[in-house]
């Protein structure tokens, strides 16, 4: 930039896209004054009264950089709850383990749940399981557990007679401290919804928990059953379905942004 010339600051102009506010969209060029001194001030003029909308807004950062999204301001609790992938990050079974000596694999069924989401995991008996099988899922670092309302669902591929039960317990200790039964609805050969709502009898120490699903292998008509897109939510801000963390959304919301900015693959 060039400095001052005769005293007076030299005006420069910036382009910028334009912004929607209410119902107006307008192109603005405020002016930079710049002046080289002890404090290498920079001066924005904005003459035009229309300019009243802040020029930054909250930016969050891609979902591959420290989970912005989920694990992040998303409050989905479970990591890797559909079995989704990329050529960068291939589908796999992080996050998730056995429960009692199950058989845990990634399948990509003829009749996945949704063309979206060709895979999913399989459970089946292991050599050496009997009896109540299952997996669990160790969350993102973990998984707060508070006397709250936790609401959860997953989908299930395969006839079976009997209950499943969701629970949350220690990873350290395999204290639970709380669990539901969730009567079976699965068909063979038909992909089907299972709802259920969890409260947690105590709070956990501390937040190295994971959440289980266990049924057993008694009740099932086949040597195994599929799941995908396995949820699990605490209350969310403003108590929207699939919604946002509290303590986060909230912080946001306390700076009084015009809008968040986020990459695409985290808000499609």
């Amino acid at each position: 930039m060039k400095p001052i010339q005769d005293g007076v600051p030299q005006c420069y102009s910036i382009n910028r896209p334009p912004f929607h506010y209410g119902n107006r969209s307008q192109h603005h060029r405020p002016r930079l004054w710049w002046q080289q001194n002890d404090s290498n001030s920079v001066w924005i003029d904005a003459r035009s009264s229309s300019l009243i909308a802040p020029l930054f807004p909250l930016l969050t950062e891609d979902q591959d950089i420290n989970n912005a999204g989920d694990g992040g301001i998303y409050a989905e609790l479970i990591q890797n709850r559909a079995f989704q992938g990329s050529p960068k990050y291939p589908v796999s079974l992080s996050g998730w383990s056995s429960v009692n000596g199950a058989a845990l694999s990634i399948k990509n069924l003829s009749q996945p749940l949704s063309a979206a989401l060709p895979s999913s995991l399989n459970v089946a008996p292991g050599n050496t399981s009997s009896g109540i099988i299952g997996f669990k899922n160790s969350g993102f670092w973990g998984i707060d557990v508070r006397v709250q309302k936790y609401t959860g669902s997953f989908y299930v591929r395969g006839a079976y007679n009997g209950s499943f039960t969701a629970s949350l317990t220690s990873a350290l200790t395999n204290e639970t401290f709380g669990s539901v039964s969730i009567p079976s609805k699965s068909k063979r050969d038909e992909w089907t919804q299972h709802k259920f709502t969890l409260v947690p009898e105590r709070d956990a120490p501390n937040s190295n928990n994971s959440f289980a699903i266990t049924f057993s292998n008694i009740g099932a008509t086949r040597e195994s059953l599929d799941f995908n897109l396995i949820s699990l939510f605490p209350p969310t801000y403003k108590g929207r379905e699939n919604g946002l963390r509290i303590d986060i959304a909230e912080a946001f919301e306390a700076l009084n942004p015009v809008r968040i900015t986020c990459p695409t693959n985290l808000c499609s």
